[in-house]
């Protein structure tokens, strides 16, 4: 019922804009009511997610929309995936150079430093399920977590 809804107020607002291709909107399930936040007019970080399904990738895919071509059927799909924003659990400077996985993303540089709390980077998973998938991205947070404290030196902050 709740995405019936989503999809008229997007009809709506195609309707009434002219937006076009990949755009993004931003609303929150708050106790069953959807509230909208923003409506975003260009392709949220979340296109790399669906990349794999399209031969030239989902990015060229939104550009043919703005050459009148025709948008490609996407390949079959096999896995689900996801994203996981990883949090400094501690304030910390990036010390030495990490070996970073390649599921990992948004990398922070040499000496950059976070407070207790900030986002540091952004990890990726596939599985076969949403349980998996979930179970992989906590997985990866713990590992990313845990070589960011081994290797970075926790910092002192100046009040």
């Amino acid at each position: 019922k709740l995405q019936e809804l989503i999809e008229t107020w997007v009809s709506s607002i195609v309707a009434e804009t002219g937006l076009q291709g990949l755009n993004n909107m931003d609303c929150l399930n708050v106790d069953g009511n959807i509230v909208v936040l923003e409506i975003n007019p260009r392709p949220s970080a979340s296109v790399a997610l669906y990349d794999l399904d399209y031969t030239h990738g989902l990015l060229a895919e939104h550009i043919k929309c703005f050459n009148r071509d025709k948008w490609n059927d996407p390949l079959p799909q096999s896995q689900f995936r996801g994203s996981w924003v990883v949090y400094a659990s501690t304030d910390l400077r990036i010390s030495k150079k990490l070996n970073w996985p390649l599921w990992v993303s948004d990398r922070p540089v040499i000496h950059n430093e976070f407070n207790d709390g900030d986002p540091v980077c952004t990890l990726q998973a596939s599985a076969a399920s949403v349980a998996q998938l979930k179970l992989q991205l906590m997985q990866r947070c713990t590992e990313i977590s845990d070589l960011l404290l081994d290797s970075s030196v926790r910092r002192e902050r100046n009040v």
